[in-house]
């Protein structure tokens, strides 16, 4: 296995980390998930010389009590060769006891005395000004000092320059993880969250390098067509692996492993992906796909919400961003789950087009807002 510095930890992360119970794995609770077999890959991966673990949202599963009971024999595979990442969910709290409330459940339900890293998960700019409210650095103070975490970090999805707040409030982030494939290059936060995570020396951890496996599945005939005619002879899955590793910032990539082939294959292209492994045709292809990609949304927001805000709190571009996130992977799953789960079904379109007359390229948001209601319904 690679291993990588993670920012200005003395310790080396492997290129390749396990990411259990995650949402592409939410999804597909409907289809029934072969537990024994991802074990197998868990076990495989740790084999291999994985030493990092985020252990997911095993709450957000129906079934939590077998998410929780899978978490628990992945923390056994690892024998303590890992270290593990709990996550704190942060969209329905409204203290720091809610904060002590939501890690407390998780280490107990996960049979941990502490965690290496807690990380606050799903930070934007709505729930960082709630969390600076609850004086979020004192409460992450006061977990170090307990002994609950080792290292406190954030899950952020937003644009990149609310990292520098988020660091200027609290410099104790040693950990940043957000979405970076070839499709969020420039998609926050992008390019410029890796250049803040590079500049407060944390460790980045990238997730989502083949979009919970929708880059790898009902690929459009017309991204089929830039693979085709690529340069080279590699798999759809080591060229998003290859395009998010060859980035010296990136620290780790995660991964959600289903099986032990899946596992072989990752984790042996992350194992010889060095920084600056990919070459300009690689990345030339993988520009080219995203462009076809995103030829099959809707309408090419770049969320620069000059829309909003809306004076009923719907948030017209984060909803864009899920409606077309489902057209260009031709799968609602995801998109759909994170809907729901924001509450957005709940915070219906009133039909004013306020929105469409302060959005500078005119789009039509109140009849995408309409498609993604029927869409996305529960």
């Amino acid at each position: 296995m690679q291993y990588r510095k993670f920012g200005r930890l003395d310790w080396e992360v492997s290129a390749a980390s396990l990411g259990i119970l995650r949402v592409e794995t939410v999804v597909r609770e409907d289809d029934g998930i072969d537990w024994d077999e991802r074990a197998k890959a868990a076990a495989y991966a740790f084999d291999s010389g994985v030493n990092f673990v985020n252990l997911g949202y095993p709450t957000y599963f129906r079934d939590s009590e077998t998410a929780f009971s899978f978490g628990r024999k992945v923390l056994g595979l690892a024998g303590g060769r890992a270290k593990t990442a709990v996550n704190v969910l942060t969209r329905d709290i409204q203290s720091q006891a809610d904060l002590d409330r939501c890690l407390d459940m998780q280490l107990e339900n996960l049979s941990l005395d502490k965690a290496d890293f807690c990380v606050l998960d799903w930070v934007y700019r709505r729930t960082w000004e709630k969390l600076k409210r609850l004086d979020v650095a004192s409460w992450a103070e006061r977990i170090l000092k307990d002994g609950r975490a080792g290292h406190m970090g954030i899950m952020f999805h937003d644009d990149a320059y609310y990292l520098d707040d988020i660091n200027s409030t609290y410099s104790g982030w040693d950990l940043v993880q957000f979405e970076y494939s070839f499709m969020d290059h420039k998609h926050h936060p992008g390019a410029g969250g890796k250049k803040y995570t590079a500049q407060f020396n944390q460790g980045l951890v990238a997730s989502d390098c083949m979009k919970g496996g929708r880059l790898l599945e009902n690929i459009p005939e017309n991204v089929r067509n830039v693979w085709d005619e690529a340069e080279g002879d590699l798999s759809v899955a080591e060229r998003c692996i290859r395009w998010t590793l060859s980035q010296a910032e990136v620290a780790t990539v995660l991964f959600d492993l289903e099986t032990v082939g899946q596992a072989k294959e990752y984790l042996e292209t992350a194992r010889k992906c060095i920084p600056g492994s990919a070459d300009m045709f690689e990345v030339l292809a993988a520009d080219f796909a995203k462009d076809a990609y995103y030829s099959n949304r809707m309408i090419q927001c770049s969320a620069c919400r000059c829309c909003m805000p809306c004076g009923f709190d719907v948030d017209a571009p984060r909803i864009a961003e899920l409606y077309n996130d489902a057209l260009m992977f031709r799968d609602a799953r995801i998109p759909g789950f994170l809907y729901n789960l924001e509450g957005h079904a709940n915070v219906p379109c009133k039909k004013c087009a306020l929105c469409e007359k302060r959005c500078p390229r005119s789009f039509p948001l109140v009849d995408l807002m309409e498609r993604a209601g029927e869409l996305f319904a529960d």
